[in-house]
């Protein structure tokens, strides 16, 4: 968000309890500032998209797989590789 140019200031109120919380909540979990974390959720919440969005959905299974495991997968990924030119007529 740093192509914005920083310009106002807003005081938002009567934020109900159970959204205080939440919000609280996931500025904690991902580590940033509630400042930062609203500017997030508004500018998406309205259709910008400032920065390419980064997916973080699998960074679980990084380092989870055996060597064993990764020769299978890479066997398995070399046999959808192949190119059958009968299947492109």
């Amino acid at each position: 968000m740093s192509q914005i140019q920083k310009q106002g200031k807003y005081l938002v109120r009567g934020i109900p309890k159970n959204l205080d919380a939440v919000i609280r909540k996931k500025a904690q979990q991902q580590k940033k500032s509630l400042n930062s974390l609203l500017l997030e959720l508004i500018t998406r919440g309205i259709g910008l998209e400032l920065e390419p969005k980064i997916h973080h959905d699998l960074d679980f299974l990084i380092g989870t797989m055996t060597s064993e495991e990764a020769k299978e997968m890479e066997t398995h990924t070399n046999r959808q590789r192949k190119i059958h030119p009968k299947d492109w007529k």
